[in-house]
């Protein structure tokens, strides 16, 4: 069996900037995953707690950290998927985690159906505060996006649509980067698939993150994206 086909390297992207208390969780749950062929970029966005400290705990030869100037959460991601080798990568927000089976499923599918541009998955969100829900969006084409996202920025993405739509784009740097993203990519005729199981763990603060001011401010943020 050729096992560069059927096992292609994944590279998973993980973002840091400040996520001391969780960042520990999130790399665990990489180095969980049932799938072996990864490489791991963490990308350390000018932290100014003991996330390095942490990081650096995890002897791993998979692992690679990176360590920049705060630059933001879509530089960051460009600049982890520039020193990427995979094949697919999966971005992973350093106060999120993954279920260890995520990345070995979503794999399957992007190797199956070759128009298939990324692999989302049923979705556990939780508030620091305590409440939960499963966000279960299942219509996941351009049409369905335009009214509203259909995923979270974690999917298994093939490295080909991030060059197709020239990366993440700067432009978003007030949030809803990620929607723009896969906007982009559905826009150029590639197709997503979600899979009916909750194998994404997505922890929401509730005040003070850029996720919650971007809901905010999602009207601006979407003509935006529409006008482009």
């Amino acid at each position: 069996m050729n096992t560069t086909v059927s096992k292609p390297l994944v590279s998973v992207i993980i973002t840091c900037y400040n996520n001391g208390l969780y960042i520990g969780q999130a790399i665990d749950s990489v180095l969980e995953q049932s799938y072996l062929n990864l490489e791991v970029i963490i990308i350390n966005d000018g932290s100014t707690d003991d996330s390095q400290h942490i990081i650096k705990t995890f002897e791993d030869c998979r692992i690679n950290l990176i360590n920049q100037p705060n630059q933001g959460v879509i530089a960051a991601r460009n600049n982890g998927i520039k020193k990427a080798k995979g094949l697919y990568f999966l971005p992973l927000d350093g106060d999120d985690y993954l279920d260890s089976s995520f990345i070995e499923k979503a794999v399957f599918y992007l190797q199956e159906q070759s128009r298939l541009g990324f692999i989302s998955c049923y979705c556990r969100i939780f508030y620091t505060g305590g409440n939960e829900y499963i966000w279960r969006e299942d219509n996941l084409d351009l049409l369905s996006f335009l009214i509203n996202t259909r995923v979270v920025s974690t999917c298994l993405i093939r490295r080909s649509c991030w060059e197709d739509v020239g990366g993440y784009d700067p432009v978003m740097n007030e949030g809803f980067e990620d929607y723009e993203f896969f906007v982009s990519i559905l826009s150029k005729g590639w197709l997503a698939h979600k899979i009916p199981e909750v194998l994404f763990h997505y922890r929401r603060h509730n005040t003070g993150s850029r996720d919650t001011n971007a809901r905010l401010n999602s009207v601006n943020l979407k003509l935006r994206i529409f006008d482009k």
